[in-house]
């Protein structure tokens, strides 16, 4: 495994650091990054991540990784409206690989853990590649978008 090194970009309009200064950092070859201005359950489409992604590349560097898909209140909570977001949730991370981003499990478990409820009755339909600690925290949404054997 190799290891890479990167940088958390925030955004034009949302980082005062230029992807040209990053770019001058020795041995960084992406970024971290994501769309800010997005709201939780909001849909990102294909086309503001393909934007995103070319800017970047045009720098010379690339989206090493997607910082986090902000989780909706209503996935959190399994309040009604969930469903639709959870849709949302799925289309988002279909465009982000779409455009060639790969998210990992490590990542998405990351932006879940902690701000779920523990649903105990259904830890089963986990995916047995996410690491044990991470099973209660959303069992309901990542076997509808997680393929294990897409999983890094």
């Amino acid at each position: 495994m190799t290891m890479e090194m990167t940088f958390r970009w925030y955004g034009t309009g949302h980082d005062t650091v230029t992807l040209k200064q990053i770019k001058q950092i020795r041995y960084v070859t992406g970024v971290i990054t994501m769309l800010y201005d997005k709201m939780p359950g909001e849909l990102w489409t294909q086309e503001e991540i393909h934007a995103l992604k070319k800017e970047v590349e045009d720098a010379d560097l690339h989206i090493a990784g997607i910082e986090s898909v902000n989780v909706s209140d209503a996935i959190k909570t399994g309040a009604p409206e969930r469903d639709k977001d959870i849709e949302t949730y799925i289309q988002t991370l279909e465009n982000l690989g779409k455009e060639d981003i790969i998210w990992s499990a490590t990542t998405l478990c990351q932006s879940l853990t902690g701000h779920v409820p523990s649903w105990p009755e259904r830890e089963q339909t986990v995916p047995p590649c996410l690491p044990i600690r991470r099973k209660q925290s959303m069992p309901w949404i990542l076997p509808r978008c997680l393929n294990p054997s897409m999983v890094r």
